[in-house]
């Protein structure tokens, strides 16, 4: 039988928690016109709220982005084809703040040999991008990020071992964070860049885990209000191995803010833990997830 698995931890402190689904949830759900999909294959990048009501969707393709903008019913209000100039590029999120559309992109400009990181910036009314350079690294500090063949970067996919890196955005939208998974097989490498809603850097922080990369799965990556950032790892240890019952690994939670780290580890206990991820809400973190009694 499958559970709940919910551990409750609070920002200075933390608590075990195992609960079992009691009432069934009440969901309330709108559907919009069925449409044809113009390409063959997309995928969606991001979901915004346009603080109106309605919302953005967009869907990536090979060199660009379908951008959607749906009022409140979900009807379409206009669409604009988003064209990304260099074919090495992915769209990693999107947010709206104060009447702009903020589309963030990370591209390989081989030109100036940097990865780079752009923000594009429109009116909710009409689609008129403005491009900006947010944050560019030297390619060749970095050449283990990403697996290179004749130069082009492999995008890996996921959260764990992605060359352009991946974006989450605070709940209130006040800040964001990105985070580059360093290929090195004899260590847990990333690199974590946090900017507020102005596009304006904060902080950069290495983050480094003296155990193999293989034996570090990321869970998860989520920022607060205050522009902290909080990393869980599912890690396999020689200790964790040579337990008797449940899950042969273990959980770390990771709290990084500028230069200082934070670390909090934790076991499933006798549970096999299906899934995990963090949530933050009014100053709280909870790790959530699924658990069985059998593996």
């Amino acid at each position: 039988m499958k559970y709940y698995f919910l551990l409750f931890i609070f920002i200075n402190g933390a608590g075990l928690i195992y609960g079992q689904k009691s009432n069934d949830l009440e969901i309330e759900t709108t559907f919009s016109k069925v449409f044809k999909d113009d390409k063959k294959f997309t995928e969606l990048s991001f979901s915004v709220d346009d603080s109106k009501g309605g919302l953005f969707i967009g869907r990536s393709y090979k060199r660009g982005c379908y951008i959607e903008h749906y009022d409140s019913s979900l009807d379409l209000l206009s669409s604009y084809d988003f064209e990304l100039d260099n074919k090495h590029s992915k769209i990693l999120e999107a947010f709206v703040d104060e009447g702009k559309l903020i589309v963030v992109e990370a591209n390989y400009n081989r030109d100036a040999n940097q990865l780079q990181y752009l923000a594009h910036q429109t009116q909710i009314e009409n689609f008129d991008f403005k491009a900006s350079k947010m944050l560019g690294i030297d390619f060749n500090k970095f050449r283990k990020l990403a697996a290179v063949v004749a130069f082009v970067p492999i995008n890996f996919g996921g959260v764990d071992g992605d060359f352009f890196g991946n974006m989450v955005i605070s709940k209130d939208r006040e800040h964001f964070v990105i985070t580059q998974d360093i290929k090195d097989k004899d260590s847990e490498l990333r690199q974590v860049h946090v900017f507020n809603k102005k596009m304006k850097k904060l902080y950069s922080h290495l983050f480094e885990r003296n155990i193999k990369d293989k034996d570090f799965e990321l869970q998860n990556v989520d920022i607060d209000k205050n522009g902290t950032v909080y990393m869980l790892g599912k890690v396999k240890t020689e200790k964790a191995e040579n337990k008797d019952e449940g899950g042969k690994y273990q959980y770390e939670l990771y709290k990084i803010h500028g230069e200082k780290r934070e670390k909090l580890t934790f076991s499933s206990a006798e549970k096999y833990v299906g899934s995990l991820t963090t949530v933050i809400n009014d100053g709280e973190l909870f790790c959530i997830g699924f658990y069985s009694e059998k593996k």
